[in-house]
């Protein structure tokens, strides 16, 4: 087994007609609460989303190794 580790920015809004959308990213540093937050200020302004939610962190993945056969 192999671990990795990503830093993973993740948005998720909740549109007009309620359903979610989510949009993911790998990023070397997370953005600023402000950067964040007025962009998706600008798309509740907007009407084109009713709600948001996002999150930067690390996340670890296990990677089997194949099998050699």
């Amino acid at each position: 087994m192999e671990a990795i580790q990503v830093l993973m920015f993740i948005v998720i809004s909740m549109l007009p007609d309620g359903e979610f959308d989510s949009k993911s990213r790998l990023v070397d540093q997370c953005p600023s609460h402000e950067f964040v937050h007025n962009m998706m200020e600008s798309e509740l302004k907007s009407g084109k989303i009713v709600a948001w939610s996002a999150k930067c962190e690390t996340l670890q993945f296990v990677r089997l190794k194949p099998n050699k056969i």
